[in-house]
């Protein structure tokens, strides 16, 4: 995925994708058949402090893509009080839920629910 145009107050953060890129999945039935490419847009929505929310920060996405991920899919994120986020997202054909933490600023633990089946882990990644 490669950022096209980052977020600002008024627009939302526009970015193109490719999915399996050399669309070694395709017939081998494994979560995401085959190579999709897709454009995406996300959305902070900012939460005022004097309104009593239960989340801290939203973002809603949502795209187009081809292949397997044909279709409009769209999902949303909010960030608790605690630092857990729970996520919902329609991905063209099933809709799908996960919460995550922080660990420390570069490992994230993951458990997600995609298309019914149960996944967990651990992420690790860096900004540069």
């Amino acid at each position: 995925q490669v950022s096209v145009v980052p977020e600002t107050s008024f627009t939302p953060a526009i970015a193109l994708g490719v999915r399996d890129i050399g669309d070694q999945t395709d017939g081998k039935g494994l979560l995401y058949d085959g190579q999709s490419f897709y454009i995406a847009v996300s959305k902070s929505i900012p939460v005022t402090g004097g309104i009593p929310l239960l989340f801290q920060d939203v973002v809603v996405h949502g795209g187009l893509g081809t292949g397997s991920l044909n279709g409009v899919f769209f999902g949303v994120e909010g960030v608790l009080p605690t630092g857990l986020r729970i996520m919902g997202e329609y991905d063209t054909d099933d809709v799908n839920v996960g919460i995550s933490y922080n660990l420390i600023p570069t490992i994230k633990a993951r458990v997600y629910s995609i298309k019914g089946d149960l996944y967990y882990g651990a992420l690790f990644s860096l900004s540069f």
